[in-house]
Formats: structure tokens, sequence, C-alpha cells
């Protein structure tokens, strides 16, 4: 594939969902994007609500603030198979940059496969993730989106709930900061800053046997309940920070 020059078009875009996981029945609720041409946002974007024909679970409501109510209304009751061709020619080619890709790319292409469509994967030119780029070059700081976009200077004052359409705009403005600030002006530099910074760490390099004359001197540790409840509770604060 050739390279791509950020100051060329591509897309930034964000996702709203009911949940984590579409294999376990999670449903996208809201798609936009906004394009990127020469380096500034263009005012041409799109914005897609869908019914995910399930209700949406409390904890995701407190994220977005869309109930089902408000996403069949929003949406004038199309699900996802209405917009799917809309989303297919609309980024069919295209570069594209999500704040974890994975997480975005995932449920796009579990749906598209629903409705007999390609994935967005397979048929997409770019993907590019502003959370992965973001971690190579701010390595021991949080990289939500939040967070970048307070580091370089991008208001995001008004972002109460998150959004797909006001994410998509704020990150773009933070990605369009970040690849500036760096030097950046193509995809093959943003990959190869990546590769250059990326380090393999493998589990000997962070777990060592315990001594066998200590480990049997070892007693066996129980962990109460309330033990327990902390642990998902701070497991539940790192879901929180996928960088949303």
């Amino acid at each position: 594939m050739s390279d791509v020059a950020l100051d060329s078009d591509f897309w930034v875009l964000d996702t709203e969902t009911t949940g984590f996981e579409p294999r376990a029945g999670h449903k996208l609720i809201e798609i936009a994007g906004v394009k990127v041409s020469s380096g500034m946002i263009t005012g041409e974007n799109f914005q897609f609500y869908v019914d995910p024909l399930r209700e949406i679970p409390s904890e995701a409501v407190e994220v977005h603030n869309l109930t089902r109510e408000d996403v069949i209304e929003l949406g004038n009751g199309k699900i996802f198979k209405d917009v799917a061709d809309d989303i297919i020619h609309l980024l069919s080619g295209q570069t594209i940059v999500f704040h974890n890709a994975p997480f975005d790319m995932n449920f796009l292409d579990y749906e598209l496969e629903a409705v007999d469509l390609p994935k967005l994967s397979d048929v997409a030119g770019t993907i590019i993730d502003s959370l992965q780029y973001a971690k190579t070059i701010h390595p021991s700081k949080k990289n939500n989106l939040d967070a970048l976009a307070k580091r370089y200077g991008v208001d995001s004052s008004n972002r109460d709930y998150h959004g797909a359409l006001l994410d998509s705009e704020i990150l773009a403005n933070t990605f369009l900061a970040m690849t500036k600030a760096q030097s950046h002006l193509s995809v093959s530099q943003i990959t190869k800053s990546m590769k250059s910074k990326r380090r393999e760490v493998s589990l000997s390099d962070i777990v060592k046997p315990i001594p066998k004359d200590l480990s049997v001197k070892l007693k066996a540790l129980s962990v109460d309940d309330n033990t327990k409840e902390e642990h998902m509770k701070y497991l539940k604060s790192i879901d929180e920070q996928l960088g949303w």
C-alpha cells in the first residue's frame, strides 16, 4: 500500500455502543466521523444513530447519556442495516483515524458481517490508532482523549458525555496537533516512529522465579469478599480508561 500524506484527505471516526464486546450481544448505537483535508477539518461529517434492538445498560448510559428511546428518536428508528451501505460507501479506500481502533473496528466489522457486507478492515485504506500513537509519544502519561486534548490545548470543555460526533471533532483537532508537534507528515512517518519506540517485553523481564529455599516458607493466602470487591472496582476503572 502506498504511503498516505497527512495533508491529503482522511476521516476521524468514533462510535458509541451498549458495552464492550459485540460477541457478548453488545451493539453499536452511534457512528460518526469528520473529514480532514490539507490539515484542516473541512466541515464535512456524518452521524448515524441506530437502534440496537436491545436495552442499553445503565452503566453505558452513564458514559454517553443515550437511552434506547433517545437513539430511536434521534435515528428515526433506523437499525444498523439501514445505514450499513452508506458506511461502506463513505469509508471504502479511505484513511481512518480512531482512538483505540481495535475497539471501534471490532464493532464495525462484526455489525457489517452480520448484514452480509464486507468488513471495514477489508475495504478501508489505512487505519491509524491515535491511542497507540499517543502511547509511543507519551509512554508514561495518560493518553485518553480528555488528557490528550488538554495536553495539546484542544478545547473539550463541552464534553460532559461521550458522543461520537463531538469526540471525532475533538480527536481530529488533537491528532492534527500531535502530528504537527512531532513533525510527522505521513502515515509512514507515524508507523516508523511507533515501531522505533516500541520495545518487546517478555514475561521473564518482569516476573522472576521465587527461590526454592524461600518458596517452601510461604504461606497460602486467602482473599476475603471485600478484597475481591475492591479488585473488581479496580478492574472496572481500567475499563473506563480504555482511551475514549
